[in-house]
């Protein structure tokens, strides 16, 4: 009997070599009931169900197994294995360092106990197993890879490429180990190389849309840009596209400033760029007498301008502007972190020299006549003075005020009615969908009114003076106003309900903003002779206050800035932020994190009214 189960045990072991894992989880199944099991079977299937994605099971059986073999220090580093697999690393390194204080030369340990320390941060932990299985065995095929992949996190380039290279010689069959080496010449500048790794790697596994994206950012890079739209395609048509885009069209373009691209007759200037003369930096009030003044605001406008675009496209998303041969317009019409072109979802990779390979939305919505790009926004205050701020611009040219708006089909409840308050009514928006490409026979893209944290009076002036029109000030509105941000979800006051009592002590009048239309709270604001709010998207409206208002701002210490100043800046506003400690255990984002206001920080302020 014993024979008999040597034998079978092997070949459920050569089944497992051989990759067929149902077949030796089979031939296993009956060993493991067998009179002579001495937890040679329960190794085999532990593994086996490790294999599985059966992590569980798999630690189940190999600890069984180490209870009948306790010196075999194979059981150990797989069961190591397993329960690092299972999310158990105290454990799973008490039984990795177990096997190799058993067999110091136990390569594969010391390759499992690299990969956990990795996992864990302990990087030159990491290295040091990794290159005691090459110690060992210098052609240690897995311990290569893992070491050049590690180099290359690390920014060690070299020393990746020289481990990956070595990995490759011994077995060039693996197109993951192919496309890393690729990466490695990548990073140390030698796009020759890496283009002719990726091509090898996209030979090797033709479904794989990473190796195809790398393959064609490489040929994009050294100006092939046939290869490169011929790769991108592959990349997205596979089964794992590096991003997602519906029914991607691979095409080449080119970062372009507006003013230089578009012809002179198709730019007409508004305003000259200027510096203009308003306060530099709020008051601020903190309980810590260190605390530090936001840097100061800087008062000036660059030139402000119309441009046509004969004809025109414009992205989805952000709402950028491109012409029909492929060049795209960020500077002077996006701003903040928007002007890196890499975060937009459809530039695949920008070269050194600002051509942008690109995957177009398949869809395409076309509009023959003219139209106005509006644009868009990640935030509301953004989009009130990035966006709206626009059609003072669209103002100052008569023709312009009959087109539509291209705006984002996503717009808010509050972006909706200011639209229509501003005397644009939905049967005038072009609202850009997700995933589609909006072409326009004629497109007319204003440039943002303002710099940094700084827009034109005029333009301010503009929204303030046409919502006038249409919003009359509330009769019997309050004074005293403190806007609220209890229904939201993040940014929150903590202690908002004593402060809250103490406001109304002094005659403020607290306000849910979200339960209020555009126009009731823009109404309210109108008459306001003073306003406290935490920031967000109601304190916003800042603007439509009257210009000697006094506005306190809750902000988290840390987080001080002239973003909400600026506006306030320009119409004389009294401004103060008012520095509250945040709760991070509120959020992740500091900037997103409830605040708690010092109440006698509070009543500082409430006494200089």
């Amino acid at each position: 009997m014993r024979e008999s189960y040597k034998k079978d045990l092997e070949r459920a072991h050569r089944l497992l070599e051989q990759g067929r894992i149902e077949e030796a989880r089979t031939a296993c199944q009956p060993l493991l009931e067998s009179p002579a099991e001495d937890g040679g079977a329960l190794h085999i299937a532990g593994i086996i169900e490790l294999k599985r994605g059966e992590p569980r099971l798999a630690v189940d059986m190999l600890a069984r197994a180490v209870q009948e073999r306790p010196s075999d220090p194979a059981v150990h580093n797989s069961l190591g294995e397993a329960l690092r697999a299972a999310g158990e690393p105290d454990q799973a390194e008490h039984h990795l360092r177990y096997a190799l204080h058993l067999d110091r030369t136990f390569a594969a340990a010391h390759l499992n106990l690299g990969l956990l320390l990795w996992n864990r941060g302990l990087v030159e932990d990491a290295v040091l197993c990794f290159r005691n299985v090459l110690a060992i065995n210098p052609d240690f095929l897995d311990a290569l890879r893992q070491l050049g992949r590690l180099c290359l996190e690390e920014g060690d380039a070299a020393s990746a490429r020289e481990h990956l290279a070595r990995a490759v010689s011994l077995d060039a069959s693996e197109a993951s180990t192919m496309m890393l080496l690729g990466q490695a010449h990548w990073a140390s500048g030698d796009t020759r190389e890496a283009l002719a790794c990726h091509a090898a790697a996209a030979a090797l596994e033709a479904d794989n849309g990473l190796v195809h994206f790398h393959r064609a950012c490489a040929a994009f890079e050294l100006c092939r840009e046939n290869e490169a739209i011929e790769s991108l395609t592959r990349a997205m048509a596979s089964s794992s596209p590096p991003r997602t885009v519906a029914q991607p069209i691979a095409a080449a373009g080119r970062l372009a400033d507006i003013k230089a691209a578009i012809d002179a007759g198709d730019i007409v200037r508004i305003a000259r760029d200027q510096r203009h003369k308003t306060g530099d930096t709020p008051r601020v009030l903190s309980m810590d007498a260190d605390a530090s003044v936001p840097e100061p605001l800087q008062p000036y406008t660059s030139e402000i301008f119309v441009a046509r675009i004969s004809p025109g496209l414009v992205l989805p998303g952000e709402l950028v502007a491109m012409t029909a041969d492929g060049r795209l317009f960020i500077d002077h019409i996006l701003s903040g972190p928007r002007q890196r072109a890499y975060t937009s979802r459809f530039i695949m990779h920008t070269s050194d020299d600002g051509r942008l390979l690109l995957a177009l939305p398949g869809n395409r919505r076309t509009v023959d006549g003219k139209c106005v790009l509006l644009g868009a926004a990640a935030s509301h205050m953004e989009w009130l003075f990035e966006c709206l701020a626009r059609l003072w611009i669209v103002r100052q040219r008569p023709p312009l005020e009959r087109l539509p708006l291209v705006v984002h089909s996503g717009l808010t409840r509050w972006q909706r009615e200011l639209l229509q308050l501003m005397g644009y009514g939905e049967d005038r928006w072009i609202a850009v969908e997700e995933d589609t490409l909006l072409a326009c026979g004629e497109l007319h893209v204003p440039s943002l009114v303002g710099a940094g944290h700084f827009f034109a009076p005029g333009a301010i002036e503009h929204l303030r003076r046409t919502l006038r029109e249409n919003i009359p000030a509330a009769s019997d509105g309050p004074a005293r106003v403190y806007l609220s941000r209890k229904a939201a979800h993040t940014r929150r006051l903590a202690n908002e309900d004593d402060i809250a009592s103490s406001l109304a002590r002094h005659g403020f009048v607290s306000v849910d903003p979200f339960q209020r239309s555009a126009a009731e709270l823009l109404s309210l604001l109108q008459s306001a002779e003073a306003i406290i709010g935490v920031q967000g998207a109601a304190m916003a409206h800042l603007f439509f206050a009257p210009p000697r208002a006094r506005i306190g701002l809750i902000v988290a210490e840390g987080l001080q800035s002239t973003r909400y100043y600026g506006p306030s800046a320009v119409l004389g506003q009294d401004f103060a932020l008012l520095l509250a400690r945040a709760d991070f255990a509120s959020h992740p984002d500091h900037e997103e994190c409830d605040v708690v206001l010092d109440p006698a920080l509070l009543e500082r302020f409430v006494a200089e009214l």
